[in-house]
């Protein structure tokens, strides 16, 4: 599958540099919070949004990047350096 071979590489794809720019800076803050543990609503409440438009959010993210779950996600954005650890 594909999200599989793009999430899981361990060499860096230079289609995530596109896909990086993709990314809304508010996606961008909600893929940060996620690998930080945070729930949706707990998310919702940090940024002034309804857990809804988070999820939304989250569905769009997921497109985006073709990564259908919040591990894969979270692999993603540690391995090409959109989150510190």
């Amino acid at each position: 599958m594909f999200s599989a071979a793009l999430c899981e590489s361990p060499y860096q794809d230079p289609r995530q540099d596109e896909t990086r720019a993709r990314l809304t800076t508010r996606e961008m803050e909600i893929i940060k919070l996620v690998a930080d543990g945070k729930t949706y609503r707990e998310i919702a409440h940090i940024l002034g949004l309804s857990v809804k438009t988070v999820d939304c959010y989250s569905q769009r993210i997921k497109l985006k990047t073709q990564c259908y779950s919040v591990a894969l996600l979270v692999r993603l954005a540690i391995k090409n350096g959109w989150v510190d650890l």
